[in-house]
């Protein structure tokens, strides 16, 4: 998401998600689009 000029981190605030889920951990964010048009 980032490579597509997406902020990763100010998304996750705005939807009330954790971002750093504590030490030893990875966190992976995933983007599905569609167009409901057809």
């Amino acid at each position: 998401m980032e490579a597509c000029g997406i902020d990763v981190m100010a998304l996750e605030k705005t939807c009330g998600m954790p971002y750093y889920n504590g030490k030893n951990t990875v966190s992976y964010v995933g983007l599905i689009l569609f167009n409901v048009d057809e």
